[in-house]
């Protein structure tokens, strides 16, 4: 079978992985946890992808204050996984990050706006990488989110075939955690590429640690932090993607442009 028919499985996956139904999922799967760490909360997300047939660069990052990049808040790492996808691992020092002001976090990297709704002006993003890839926070008293935008320089081709347009389809995970998965594009370049949001309410639970749950309390009760909270809703919601006969083409006739270059990608 020749590549430009395979590659459409990473459409495939968007459009039919919610994880229900046993049917293939985008998001395989995602965990949270929460500890302490020299008196700082410290929670970690890790989430397993199926890219398809695209294979993911093995990456190992810090997450920095952008003002201060010696002030290390976390890290990021992309590992590649027997058998076929890529494993995301994030690790927040939550109790810093939350009191780091950072960037804007209410845009992808094309300038829209985020697939997230309920955070108001609460998210701030951070660089994972120098060429436009971010990582999102968005945490409030009782609801938290967590997400990534990876920059794909591959995915530049996609401008042609519907730059500008974004696609997000919903996340439902056995064990609890929602979220949205989907392609972001433009027309220029550096500002396509892959992205996930996922609720990640449980770490502000004392399900794992009252210790960490009251360094959390403390830790949001002043400052930036607390006026980000504040913007935060009790619950958060997903934008998703109505999509089109047309669109549908377009998206397709895209990834296949992508495909017929060669498996492997580049995060930016």
């Amino acid at each position: 079978m020749k590549l430009t028919r395979l590659v459409p499985v990473l459409l495939v996956l968007l459009l039919t992985g919610c994880g229900k139904g046993g049917l293939p999922s985008f998001v395989k799967g995602a965990s949270v946890k929460t500890y302490t760490q020299d008196g700082k909360a410290w929670g970690e997300v890790d989430v397993s992808l199926n890219t398809g047939m695209f294979v993911l660069p093995a990456l190992e990052l810090p997450i920095v204050n952008p003002k201060k990049p010696a002030d290390v808040l976390g890290q990021f790492s992309l590992k590649n996984i027997l058998g076929g996808g890529s494993e995301v691992g994030i690790g927040l020092n939550i109790s810093e990050i939350i009191h780091t002001p950072g960037f804007d976090g209410r845009s992808l990297p094309n300038g829209n706006p985020i697939p997230v709704a309920g955070i108001g002006d609460g998210a701030v993003s951070f660089p994972i990488t120098s060429g436009g890839s971010r990582l999102y926070v968005a945490i409030g008293d009782k609801a938290a989110m967590v997400g990534f935008a990876l920059v794909i320089k591959q995915f530049d081709q996609l401008a042609g075939y519907f730059g500008g347009i974004d696609v997000f389809l919903p996340v439902h995970l056995q064990n609890g955690i929602t979220g949205t998965v989907g392609l972001f594009s433009s027309s220029s370049p550096s500002q396509s590429g892959l992205a996930v949001f996922l609720d990640v309410s449980s770490m502000l639970k004392a399900s794992s640690s009252s210790q960490v749950t009251s360094l959390m309390i403390s830790d949001l009760g002043y400052g930036i932090a607390r006026a980000r909270a504040s913007e935060v809703s009790q619950s958060l919601s997903f934008n998703t993607t109505s999509l089109s006969a047309k669109k549908m083409r377009r998206i397709n006739n895209g990834l296949n442009a992508v495909a017929a270059r060669g498996q492997r990608v580049t995060v930016q």
